[in-house]
């Protein structure tokens, strides 16, 4: 985060527009490729202005699903992308890939071709003839879309034979790294998003920030947290045009990936906001 950072201070008078715009910019330099979701409203909102957001958040703008943690494992010639998803809309409907050599291909969850479906979860096999004289390492673009055809960010995947034979369950302590890392995609951009409103705060905002931090790191709840950023105007406008979705797909990925309660996940979190966010 000391690289945000140094950008973050740097910018002056960031709109809320603007503070999504250079978490995906940020993103995509720490080699991963975030595509935001379709239908997404073009028109701009300022961070420091509450009433904006009535003219331009609606809870009938469409919900894509959205890829929380993203994980690699291999089985005999085989590697294996898996992708979790958080389906806000209860639409989604199947998962699709494609590029670096790879055909675009989409998948309806009732027919995966060689992919495994489960709940909120799609495992999909790339020959790329591991353990043999001919094995290679390749890449690919993954995505999970619905019934309108929507699709969720796009997250870009390593496929490498040296993956581990299963998903990996990391230790808590490597909490800073994953979140902004490739394997939790919402987390990037909801943490340097977060940071960049974080550079403009000033007064009042900063002391809702720091309570709400508190309140999180102590109960381990997004509600709580979110709730209480909400009692400042600066923090509504922002939560509401850019921040909440792709945080709470953050949280859920947290939780997936340090197999945690989700309370436990989010006091995690809670800690880790408090000692790297920070004006």
């Amino acid at each position: 985060m000391s690289r945000h950072h140094k950008i973050i201070r740097s910018t002056n008078a960031v709109s809320t527009k603007r503070v999504v715009a250079l978490a995906v910019t940020l993103a995509l330099g720490s080699a991963m490729t975030v595509t935001a979701p379709g239908r997404a409203s073009a028109s701009p909102l300022r961070a420091n202005d509450a009433q904006a957001k009535a003219a331009h958040v609606s809870s009938k703008e469409p919900r894509p699903p959205q890829i929380t943690l993203v994980q690699t494992y291999t089985q005999g010639v085989f590697v294996y992308f898996r992708i979790y998803y958080r389906d806000p809309g209860h639409d989604a409907i199947g998962f699709g890939f494609g590029g670096s050599g790879w055909a675009e291909e989409n998948h309806p969850f009732t027919s995966p071709s060689y992919g495994i479906v489960a709940p909120g979860r799609v495992d999909y096999p790339f020959n790329l003839g591991c353990g043999t004289a001919q094995q290679y390492d390749s890449s690919v673009n993954a995505w999970i879309y619905d019934t309108a055809g929507d699709r969720s960010n796009v997250a870009a995947i390593s496929l490498s034979c040296t993956a581990p034979p299963a998903p990996v369950t990391p230790k808590p302590s490597a909490l800073p790294d994953l979140l902004t890392s490739p394997e939790l995609p919402e987390c990037v951009i909801s943490m340097v998003a977060l940071s960049l409103g974080l550079a403009e705060a000033s007064g009042a905002a900063l002391a809702t920030w720091t309570r709400s931090v508190h309140l999180l790191e102590a109960t381990g709840s997004l509600a709580t947290f979110l709730s209480e950023l909400r009692t400042n105007n600066y923090w509504q406008a922002l939560l509401d045009a850019a921040i909440v979705q792709p945080l709470r797909a953050c949280f859920d990925g947290v939780q997936i990936l340090l197999d945690d309660t989700a309370g436990q996940a989010g006091t995690t979190v809670g800690k880790w906001m408090r000692k790297n966010l920070h004006p």
